[in-house]
């Protein structure tokens, strides 16, 4: 409690307004415990308001850890130069616990939740290839302590069929090593893509995550206006695309699952039902799984 009530001294002593977002302002403050990201337009930008919150915080007797401080320039242009008490590059940093790239490539964060997720699997290894376990028991383990660390922070993600197939791949190695082998005809052999899901009964990773998704589109479309993803999402950002195909927005991949999965066209006005949002999104997770 003490350490918001001093940073929130701090910000409103830097003068930063903390209503505003990069879509009407040169630089934005956002929050999250004891982390300040400040984001801006341009570098001077960053600079001014960095400075204006390291004086407000020597003032209350708070200094500003150069060793967590990052500093990451994101653009669809290489640009590598060196500025005063700053280093522009390429940086992959790690808030709360996602990757966030300087070329917004999502596959580095895709590729650390497997990581990630490879590690928690071997750490269980054990129990999933023991003999005194029942089945149902492994899946339940997996989808509480597996397939939740491969799919966390992935309400944001726009997926592509690349890293769809990443994921799904990995979940069959899983799945094959949980399922184990089938006897046929006489011959062990690994058990096929469909027999899996079939003793699995549930969607598939990629479809799970689409899901999830959904989930947290509604929840951005019921938010206030006031709130920061709100703003984020409603609002869009000024200049020109580059030529050639735009890349898929994550509001053109939820307009698409809620076509493919739910069958609505309209799914900002659908969303707005809250009890009838979450029937459908089951209704369409239970089709799925069988």
């Amino acid at each position: 409690m003490l350490s918001n009530l001093s940073l929130e001294h701090v910000i409103r002593n830097a003068g930063i307004d903390t209503s505003a977002t990069l879509t009407n302002k040169s630089k934005q403050i956002v929050r999250c415990a004891d982390d300040l990201n400040i984001l801006g337009r341009s570098v001077p930008s960053i600079k001014e308001a960095f400075g204006n919150l390291e004086t407000a915080a020597k003032d209350l007797g708070l200094t500003v850890n150069e060793h967590k401080t990052k500093f990451m320039l994101q653009s669809r242009k290489h640009r590598v130069g060196n500025g005063q008490n700053i280093t522009i590059g390429d940086y992959n940093l790690t808030y709360l616990d996602s990757n966030v790239s300087s070329d917004n490539d999502e596959t580095k964060e895709i590729r650390k939740r497997i990581d990630a997720t490879n590690h928690a699997f071997y750490s269980l290894l054990p129990v999933f290839k023991s003999k005194n376990v029942y089945r149902e028991t492994k899946t339940k383990l997996y989808k509480t302590l597996i397939r939740t660390v491969l799919s966390y922070g992935s309400e944001t993600w726009t997926m592509t069929v690349k890293s769809a197939e990443l994921l799904v791949s990995l979940e069959r190695r899983m799945l094959r090593r949980i399922c184990g082998p089938v006897n046929s005809e006489g011959i062990r052999r690994i058990r096929w893509n469909h027999e899996i899901y079939e003793l699995y009964k549930e969607p598939r990773i990629s479809t799970h995550i689409k899901l999830m998704r959904l989930r947290w589109a509604r929840h951005v479309q019921r938010m206030p206006e006031t709130r920061v993803a709100k703003k984020v999402f409603l609002e869009s950002m000024g200049g020109k695309r580059p030529v050639g195909k735009p890349r898929a927005r994550w509001e053109d991949n939820v307009s698409k699952d809620t076509r493919d999965l739910l069958g609505i066209r309209n799914w900002r006005e659908q969303s707005r039902d809250r009890d009838g949002w979450r029937q459908k999104i089951d209704e369409a997770k239970a089709q799925l799984g069988l």
